[in-house]
């Protein structure tokens, strides 16, 4: 066996741990495409390309905020999540997370609106009817809370969560 060979074998744990490391398109072959370019996307294929990577943008900072509350962190949360739903008004999930974090901050008011806004643009969403009835509560308003309870219950009834909040109004 050469010496080049022993080196070879020697450091190929390196070359595929520094391939690791590049990712896996470092590890793949080049795709030869013989001088020939992809076809250009149609309009409704770029939109779709857009949408999808705005959605993943959007969920990959809704959780960088939320890991700022698990760290401890509740102020950098709400500077991250009043951004985005700056940003993204209908991104329905920040708002639902910017509201359960202002509850939590005893701030039922703050939470009712931003959650009444997601319910304008998610009505059918039994979760976030659940956070508004939770946040109502908050506030001392027992009544509409229950509407929303019931609500939150009629539109999800396998959900013990929904089912065991309206037995107990």
């Amino acid at each position: 066996m050469s010496s080049a060979t022993r080196h070879w074998i020697a450091s190929s744990p390196v070359v595929l741990v520094a391939a690791l490391c590049c990712g896996c398109a470092a590890a793949k072959p080049a795709v030869v495409t013989q001088g020939k370019l992809p076809p250009p996307l149609s309009s409704d294929q770029k939109e779709q390309a857009i949408a999808q990577f705005e959605a993943q943008r959007d969920n990959a900072q809704l959780q960088a905020a939320l890991n700022r509350w698990k760290e401890g962190n509740p102020a950098a949360c709400e500077r991250a999540l009043v951004s985005l739903v700056g940003q993204r008004p209908q991104f329905v999930e920040a708002r639902i997370q910017y509201a359960e974090l202002l509850v939590s901050q005893n701030n039922p008011a703050a939470a009712e609106h931003q959650l009444r806004d997601a319910l304008r643009l998610a009505p059918g969403r039994a979760d976030i009817h659940h956070s508004l009835a939770v946040a109502l509560e908050a506030s001392g308003n027992s009544p509409a809370a229950a509407e929303h309870f019931r609500k939150a219950a009629e539109l999800e009834p396998e959900s013990p969560v929904y089912q065991m909040a309206v037995e107990r109004l």
